[in-house]
């Protein structure tokens, strides 16, 4: 008890501490721009109280600690079943009859728990029924399950996670391995983002001293994990280990994977294996098959159920064997009669690999032309795009079985982004020639600099410093011959180009920690102070302008630190991308958005503040008054507001769905909301507080420039950019499609296309990401892509099931004639 009200004091007395600070800073403000006008230091009042109120701002706590997990679970087990409903539909499995699995402990020959119906085919609500009653009877407490190629662990990792969730004693968590990297990050670190991108309810959690994955330890939840073999890279026979090693003994957990001789055990953990059926089962399947086919593809079928009752072909009995390439051959019967015919005699004379091309081929085409029709333009266009997306995900140094739109920078060179800087410098240089003294060249740099720490999270911008100064340089020039003189373009390019390009190769030390902040910011203004003096230097004696390296140093580290703080407060700038999570659904745990509007407002205010000092220092004080009162307290609250809300909105809490579309119809919406909401409210304000302010004007004696309602649009619509690059990926998204789609690689409309892939059935959903149905199919188009391109991809021995007699290497990938 004693205890327990010191800590209630002293968090008391913190908070107190706290709002001393902040209404310390504010009250020094207010005070600096009304009464202290004619004492001599209320220029270094005014940056005083700024920083004291940013400084005391920052004390506060990022979040609450949110509801618990059990408050949770029931929009949780909403979210799964709204999901898995809409994927078992896509899939084929809602209503299907599926293969009866063999399920038995290693080193006995007896079936697990799943009791032998003696049916041939398995009705879909019976499967999840029957694999659920294995968890919620405790004999998949915790369990590592073995099987080969094809054999339908997914399908029966979906089943299992389809009847717990169904249930009222469990919550299955289904999750997908391929898209951990084992060497780069941790398994918390993973599953956290992982998780809370599946499974939006879980992102109101508001994990701080733990993780999402202690705090998902409970006896309710239960981890499904598949697809262990896919990880990539030579640290995957680890990656069990380091499972074992983050999940709590106690947890319940099974993971799935392909079979292998060298997989450690998990603690507690049965070994369980999920075999293939012999040929009669197969052969008693397909019939059943049969009786539900068309005419046509029961007559082509008849042949290769003969083939498996007899065994006439051993390849053929081998591989139809696996569910997967059997399905794939009813599949193709019932919409081309010849298929079965075709297929038998391509084993028969070259082999099972043989085999399995022409069944992925036709898998393939049959599934496009069933959506886009018999035009062969179309499909062959549709084709090599879904194989340049086979490609590229199978590709180093990143290769991965998952697709995420909002991380396909990651297939983009970094020097994409820095010419891309071009774009963005050109209309803040030429705003930045409207504006005031004091709001010019360090604004504009300012203003670049928040868009490259919004829009390239995740991005090593490094290797792009060189392309982004010169990008940047010549952007400048072209704009300031056109509207200046070439002399004064000239030394804007160097001042901006040499800031930009160190933006760029700085960007890590300014996301990180302070110290490391401070001289990235210092440095990046030394040195575009010499790059003005060098390009003064170089032009011929009295045709230089007056620009002197102490202002340009001053404007050019205000303009940058600035930034990097407002990017600070508003986003994580060192964190990676990620898509928004605003939604207008009611979310109990939003509080009021006094906070978020408060840190909108200050990073805000803070750009019009750091033109005020710049403009007080180099022409007079009563123009940098001017320039804060216009700028800071009047457009900065008309910026803040709004920027706020859609913070607040953007708070962690549950979506509709988690679908990709979904998930990308949201972030593309509020990236256009803070674009149109800032320039809105800010042009308003100023409209709406024109007289208020010309009077304040009019005091302070400056007449140097007027603030106009066209100074409110473009202010507003340069810092709208800015915030949708806070709060979104779209802006990201937009630029890496535009390279792919000039480039003729991928579709314009590259989310429409992901959705036909996947109503093909080519591409699987798992929450928002997108995968193939099969390492091999996806293996198959990347090998199709390479090719052409005259690259090779890098397989993996273990992707394909068989090889050719005689030969050391797998044919699976080779493109069918």
């Amino acid at each position: 008890m004693f205890l327990t009200t010191r800590s209630t004091r002293a968090k008391r007395w913190k908070n107190r501490f706290k709002w001393a600070v902040t209404l310390s800073g504010a009250g020094l403000l207010l005070f600096s721009l009304t009464y202290g006008l004619d004492k001599s230091d209320q220029l270094s009042s005014l940056v005083c109280g700024l920083v004291l109120l940013l400084s005391g701002f920052q004390l506060f706590p990022v979040r609450g600690p949110g509801p618990g997990v059990e408050a949770i679970l029931p929009d949780l087990r909403k979210d799964i079943d709204e999901f898995w409903r809409k994927e078992r539909k896509a899939r084929g499995l809602a209503g299907a009859e599926l293969m009866p699995i063999r399920l038995r402990t290693t080193g006995t020959s007896g079936c697990l728990a799943v009791p032998h119906t003696g049916l041939p085919a398995w009705p879909s609500d019976r499967y999840a029924k029957d694999v659920a009653a294995l968890v919620t009877d405790g004999t998949l407490s915790r369990a590592v399950i073995h099987g080969p190629a094809g054999v339908g662990k997914t399908t029966f990792a979906i089943m299992l996670t389809t009847g717990v969730v169904r249930g009222d004693t469990h919550v299955p968590l289904y999750l997908s391995l391929a898209s951990w990297s084992p060497g780069e990050e941790r398994f918390r670190d993973w599953f956290d983002r992982q998780v809370a991108a599946a499974y939006p309810s879980l992102r109101a959690l508001h994990p701080r001293n733990d993780t999402l994955l202690e705090r998902l330890a409970i006896d309710r939840i239960v981890l499904v994990l598949d697809g262990l073999d896919e990880i990539r890279g030579p640290v995957r026979t680890d990656a069990l280990m380091k499972i074992d090693e983050a999940v709590d003994p106690d947890q319940s957990l099974i993971v799935l994977t392909r079979s292998s001789a060298h997989l450690p055990s998990l603690t507690g953990a049965s070994v369980l294996v999920l075999e293939r059926l012999d040929a009669a089962d197969a052969a008693a399947y397909l019939a059943v098959r049969l009786n539900r086919a068309p005419a046509t593809a029961r007559t082509a079928l008849l042949g290769v159920c003969s083939a498996l009752r007899t065994g006439a072909v051993p390849d053929v009995a081998e591989m139809l064997r696996t569910p997967l390439y059997l399905d794939l051959l009813c599949r193709a019967a019932e919409r081309d009669e010849d298929v079965p015919t075709r297929f038998l005699d391509a084993v028969g004379r070259q082999g099972a690999d043989a085999g399995k091309e022409l069944l992925y081929s036709t898998f393939v085409d049959q599934a496009l032309r069933s959506r886009l029709g018999a035009g062969s333009r179309r499909l062959h266009r549709a084709r090599r795009w879904a194989a340049c997306i086979a490609f590229e995900m199978s590709r180093p140094p990143a290769a991965s079985r998952t697709l995420a739109w909002w991380r396909i920078y990651e297939r983009v060179p970094a020097t994409v982004f820095g010419a891309a800087t071009a774009l963005a410098v050109a209309p803040a240089y030429r705003l930045c020639l409207l504006m005031p003294p004091g709001l010019t060249r360090g604004f504009a740099i300012g203003t670049v600099t928040s868009f490259v720490l919004g829009a390239c999270r995740g991005v090593s911008t490094r290797p792009a410093a060189p392309v982004a100064a010169v990008a940047s340089a010549v952007s400048v020039l072209v704009v300031g011959t056109w509207l200046l003189d070439v002399r004064q373009a000239i030394v804007d390019a160097s001042e901006i180009g040499a800031a930009i390009g160190l933006v760029f190769f700085l960007k890590s030390q300014l996301c990180g920690r302070w110290p490391a902040c401070v001289g990235a910011v210092l440095l990046t203004g030394s040195a575009s102070a010499f790059a003005v003096y060098t390009a003064k230097a170089v032009l011929p004696p009295g045709s230089a302008p007056g620009r002197t390296p102490a202002g340009v140093l001053l404007a050019v580290v205000t303009g940058i630190a600035i930034a990097t703080l407002a990017a600070r407060l508003l986003t994580r700038p060192g964190g990676p991308l990620r898509p928004s999570t605003a939604s207008l659904h009611p979310r109990e745990s939003l509080g009021l958005p006094l906070r978020p509007v408060f840190t909108a407002t200050c990073a805000a205010s803070a750009a019009g503040l750091g033109g005020a000092f710049v403009g007080a220092a180099t022409q007079g004080l009563q123009h940098g008054l001017h320039v804060g009162i216009v700028f800071a307290l009047v457009l900065g609250p008309a910026i803040g507001l709004p920027t706020g809300l859609i913070a607040w909105l953007n708070q962690p809490g549950r979506l509709p769905s988690a679908s990709a579309l979904r998930t990308y119809q949201h972030d593309r919406a509020l990236a256009w909301l803070c674009f149109a909401g800032v320039t809105t409210t800010a042009t308003a304000t100023q409209i709406a507080l024109d007289g208020l302010v010309q009077s304040l004007i009019d005091r302070l004696g400056d007449s140097s420039f007027t603030a106009q309602p066209v100074h409110g649009l473009l202010f507003g619509m340069t810092i709208g950019i800015v915030v949708a690059a806070y709060n979104t990926a779209w802006p990201n998204y937009v630029l890496c499609i535009t390279w792919f789609a000039v480039r003729r690689l991928l579709p314009w409309r590259f989310m429409r296309f992901l959705g036909l892939l996947h109503a093909c059935e080519i591409l699987r959903q798992e929450g928002p990401l997108y995968s193939f149905r099969a390492v091999e199919l996806q293996n198959y188009l990347a090998a199709t892509y390479a090719p052409a391109r005259g690259r090779r991809i890098p397989g993996r021995q273990d992707d394909l099931s068989e090889r050719r007699p005689g030969t050391g290497a797998p044919t699976c990938g080779r493109t069918s004639r």
